[in-house]
C-alpha cells in the first residue's frame, strides 16, 4: 500500500470505530462516551490492522465495502467486551 493509501485506510477505520463507539455508547446508555468511542476505534484499527497483516482473505469483492465490514466487526466485538467488563454500569 502506498502511504496515501494507508492514510485513507487508516482514516476509514477510525471513521468507523467512533461511529460503532458511539452507537454502543447510546445503546448501553452510559455516561462514559469517551470510553465506548475508544474502544470503537481500537476494535476497528486493531483487527482490521491484523487481519491485512495476516493476509486473512474476507470474501467480499468490494475493497471497500470489505474493509468498512472489517473494521465494523472489530468496533462491534470490541465495544461489547468492553460492554460486558464495565463494571461501573
Amino acid at each position: 500500500l502506498g502511504f496515501v493509501m494507508a492514510q485513507e485506510l487508516l482514516m476509514y477505520w477510525v471513521l468507523v470505530g467512533l461511529a460503532i463507539g458511539l452507537i454502543g455508547a447510546f445503546l448501553f446508555g452510559t455516561g462514559l462516551v469517551w470510553r465506548y468511542l475508544a474502544a470503537g476505534v481500537a476494535g476497528a484499527v486493531v483487527i482490521s490492522f491484523a487481519i491485512a497483516y495476516f493476509g486473512i482473505d474476507v470474501p467480499i469483492a468490494n475493497w471497500l465495502v470489505r474493509q468498512l465490514s472489517v473494521a465494523a466487526a472489530g468496533a462491534v466485538f470490541v465495544v461489547t467486551f468492553v460492554r460486558v467488563l464495565d463494571t461501573s454500569a
